[in-house]
């Protein structure tokens, strides 16, 4: 019995030690391997398609999930509403919960509509909204722009005695005639025309049968090529430049056959102006005739006869400074004149402002006036004139300053020789001789009453008498004291411009507020109020970029077997002690 628990004992020693041993090659196995953590099939994960948001969308290019293509302006926005896209460079969407930007009429262009004058009506594209959007602009035309504007006339006269004086217009010639071509520039635009020029080339056009003879000395002539030539160097609105230069018919016609009462060949000549690129021209047409002008009565004369009287008498005279309406030079017989009796005296009567440096006795006469201010001073003025060929009997000027309003008049003084009677109002200046064409004047200064009504008119007789025979001559005055702001009136009439004349203060005011003296009404002044202005702030564009791909690498393990020290040291503590407890059963 015992020989069978040896065997056993043994038998038992023996497997524990073969699965030891397995344990221990298995272990050493398995400790030669890493060992790794389970994991999912090794893969690259797909990246999300569609258009970001405040990306543009269309129905072949959709949004990221969660977005939604919005059809008015193709932006990619939440469905909640919270999105607003924007156009601007600087910030293509801004998410912050706002109802999208609706456009006011404001728009913005840079540049904007041209304003140069002459311009067309046009669209231009350089605008954007309220909202930042961009758009378009419609221009309107501008006025055409304000250019002087030249007009040329041309016409033919007959030659006078005075060179290129204009009286007789005329449509032909005949042979051997001298006439005048004149042209005439007018400006009829709104500015001042400079370095213009007027041109007249005489030749062609049948200008072989005239032959030039002169021009007026504003203008040159250039035999070479038969050109007059007359600059304009200054021309104002309205204003006419006129130039005239003779020519003389050639008594043969060349190659035309007149005979006497036939017309010849049209002459047609051309004047023209140039003005920058502008040209203008006007054209006379002259019939070459060699039928014998037929005169007229009239006879032009420069100078005339001789119609004034003299100091004996002027018999009959013949004159040879005339031509007839044919052109050609006649004489003239000019009547008898007898002799003057006496000188023949013209007078005038005008006013004069009261110089600063004026004296009782020497008035500077520089400034004629037709009316007077309230406490004005002022001067009248007589000048006697001596028409005659001989000298006129002694005058005497007077002036009574009485009626017609002369009662608001005050004496103040006279020239020297020259006395006033306070009795009867009158002003006396006496002894005064005139030989032939002298003159003379005598002068007294009045003042206006402080008194006299806006528009009274005042008139004033002045009269001369020499001989036997009496001249007056009068002067009216019209009292217009028209004041400014905040001066002395009697009525609105008084008052400059839309000032009323305050009658609790006599003073000319604004009506709306007439106790103010500055007649500017003062005004309630606004107070300010802060704006604020909403700044919209950039943030960052949103860009569809590719998805980065991760590679999931194996998680490694730590590494175990039976060869490590705590688990061998385990096992063999683990057998010893069952070899001990086998053999104790024995």
């Amino acid at each position: 019995m015992k020989n069978r628990k040896k065997i056993l004992a043994l038998g038992l020693i023996f497997l524990i030690v073969i699965l030891g041993i397995a344990t221990i090659f298995i272990s050493s196995r398995i400790s030669g391997q890493k060992s790794v953590a389970p994991t999912a099939p090794s893969s690259q994960p797909k990246a999300a398609t569609g258009v970001l948001e405040c990306g543009n969308c269309s129905a072949a290019n959709t949004c990221l999930q969660g977005l939604t293509c919005d059809s008015v302006d193709g932006k990619c926005k939440k469905g909640d509403g919270s999105t607003i896209c924007w156009s601007s460079p600087s910030a293509a969407c801004t998410l912050n919960g706002k109802v999208p930007c609706t456009p006011t009429g404001v728009i913005t262009c840079s540049p904007d509509c041209p304003t140069e004058c002459g311009r067309p009506s046009s669209t231009i594209n350089t605008c954007t909204n309220s909202c930042g959007v961009a758009t378009t602009k419609n221009c309107e035309a501008t006025p055409a722009c304000d250019l002087p504007i030249l007009s040329i006339v041309k016409k033919a006269y007959l030659d006078n005695a005075v060179p290129f004086k204009l009286v007789t217009e005329i449509n032909s010639v005949s042979t051997d005639q001298t006439f005048v071509y004149n042209i005439v520039v007018k400006n009829t635009g709104t500015t001042t025309a400079t370095n213009a020029t007027v041109t007249d080339i005489l030749s062609g056009q049948n200008q072989n049968n005239l032959t030039f003879k002169d021009v007026e000395s504003k203008c040159t002539y250039t035999a070479t090529s038969k050109t007059i030539t007359c600059p304009i160097v200054s021309l104002a609105p309205s204003a006419s430049a006129s130039f005239s230069f003779r020519m003389t018919a050639k008594g043969d016609v060349g190659t035309y056959a007149i005979e006497q009462g036939d017309t010849g060949p049209t002459i047609k000549n051309t004047a023209k102006v140039v003005l920058g690129t502008v040209i203008k021209s006007a054209t006379k047409n002259l019939i070459y005739s060699s039928a014998a002008c037929t005169p007229t009565s009239i006879i032009t004369c420069d100078p005339d006869c001789v119609t004034t009287c003299g100091a004996t008498d002027r018999p009959a005279t013949e004159i040879s400074t005339c031509k007839n309406s044919c052109g050609t030079a006649v004489k003239k017989t000019c009547p008898a004149v007898a002799a003057c009796l006496t000188g023949s005296l013209t007078i005038v009567k005008k006013a004069f402002w009261d110089e600063t440096g004026n004296v009782a006795g020497n008035y500077d006469l520089k400034t004629e006036i037709d009316t007077l201010a309230k406490n004005q001073t002022f001067v009248y003025s007589i000048e006697i004139k001596n028409t005659g060929e001989v000298a006129a009997p002694v005058a005497i000027i007077s002036d009574t300053l009485s009626g017609e309003n002369q009662d608001i008049l005050t004496f103040v003084d006279a020239d020297t020789g020259c006395t006033y009677s306070a009795t009867d109002k009158k002003v006396t200046c006496a002894g005064i001789t005139l030989a032939a064409d002298a003159s003379a004047k005598r002068s007294f200064r009045m003042k206006l009453s402080a008194d006299a009504a806006n528009g009274v008119v005042i008139k004033n007789t002045g009269s001369v008498v020499y001989g036997s025979t009496n001249k007056n001559a009068t002067k009216d005055l019209t009292v217009s004291t028209v004041v400014g702001c905040n001066h002395t009136c009697t009525s609105d009439d008084e008052c400059t411009g839309s000032l009323v004349c305050d009658e609790s203060t006599s003073k000319c005011r604004n009506s709306a507020c007439l106790q103010t003296a500055g007649c500017t009404c003062p005004t309630a002044t606004a107070t300010p109020t802060a704006t604020v202005t909403a700044t919209s702030t950039p943030t960052a564009t949103l860009t569809d970029a590719p998805i980065a791909t991760t590679t999931i690498e194996p998680t490694v393990l730590p590494e175990t077997g039976i060869l490590d020290f705590p688990g061998v040291a385990a096992f063999g503590g683990g057998l010893l002690l069952a070899i001990i407890g086998i053999l104790l059963a024995f």
